[in-house]
């Protein structure tokens, strides 16, 4: 955990604010790559992950873009709000789950929202290392376009497409973007759900493997109502533990003071999955890929379950 003084607050688009971060200490901020995320500790007890925007001109300082989401449950509502220049705030040190793939020939950017952020990164990294790219950036409006002039008037112009929603002319012809699969390119995205579903569905469609699809979600909506109690047996020591219907696998292990990393608590992030070595999985997350499901072997305790009276994990 480090600590940080919030150094500027700029409004990027509407409901979208920046947040320049520099450290209090001294100390020289981690490096990272492009599609690096941190967490933001919002409050005690309130922890969001934001992605970094890399911009060549900070220098030991983060960059972070915040939508304030409609729907949130405090987290953005509250930076929104509450956070101000002079503020010290503690974050993490990076972590990258949304890395590009660096044997790629060709890289296809889409971006919705304020998915622009690790993409606009992305798209300065790819232009920096000479590789090939293009970026498709999809907005209701053009007052809704966050980070405008680091796509429209900059190095990356003329390799970026910015789709408005209220603009017909502008609109983005997804199928011939995409086209028929192509071995060594790859696809990334990062959006809100809907938007990420219907990339990846067009791309299955137009038989591009999962390999070449690389998502970022900002959140994962989970029907529990119908949620039944369940094991799980810690291999390492025989330990059973009851998972109620009520609760998480997640919130049961940390009650019982196991070491798990944790962060998002939705089956976004990754940071939570766990090796099952018997019992079938009943999985909720955003986080593993159609062929890790498929394989039974990883399972986010944040989110998902079991289908199985137990499930026998590594830990």
């Amino acid at each position: 955990m480090m600590n940080c003084r919030i150094e500027a607050i700029v409004d990027e688009a509407l409901g979208i604010k920046s947040f320049l971060l520099e450290p209090t200490d001294g100390i020289r901020l981690p490096t990272y790559t492009a599609g690096a995320h941190i967490d933001v500790y919002v409050s005690s007890d309130i922890i969001r992950q934001y992605s970094l925007i890399k911009l060549p001109e900070l220098d030991n300082q983060y960059l972070i873009g915040i939508l304030k989401d409609q729907n949130s449950r405090g987290g953005s509502e509250k930076v929104h709000t509450e956070f101000m220049v002079g503020n010290e705030i503690k974050i993490s040190e990076p972590r990258n789950l949304f890395a590009l793939d660096q044997q790629a020939e060709h890289h296809i950017l889409f971006a919705g929202g304020i998915g622009i952020t690790p993409i606009l990164s992305m798209a300065l990294e790819l232009h920096k290392q000479q590789k090939s790219f293009e970026l498709h950036y999809c907005v209701r409006t053009i007052e809704h376009a966050a980070f405008k002039k680091q796509l429209i008037d900059s190095q990356i112009a003329e390799y970026c497409c910015i789709h408005i929603d209220d603009q017909p002319l502008t609109k983005m012809d997804l199928s011939k973007i995409i086209g028929r699969n192509k071995p060594q390119q790859h696809i990334y995205v990062c959006g809100p759900s809907g938007f990420i579903d219907y990339i990846h569905r067009t791309a299955l469609e137009n038989e591009w493997s999962e390999q070449q699809f690389h998502k970022e979600n900002f959140s994962n909506t989970v029907d529990h109502s119908h949620d039944q109690s369940f094991e799980l047996v810690l291999a390492n020591s025989n330990r059973i533990l009851l998972v109620p219907s009520d609760k998480s696998a997640l919130e049961i292990l940390l009650e019982n003071e196991l070491d798990v990393d944790c962060s998002c608590e939705q089956g976004i992030c990754g940071s939570c999955v766990l090796e099952v070595i018997e019992g079938e999985i009943e999985h909720h997350d955003q986080f593993l890929t159609d062929a890790e499901k498929s394989s039974n072997k990883l399972f986010t305790p944040c989110c998902s379950r079991a289908k199985s009276k137990q499930l026998v994990i590594r830990l």
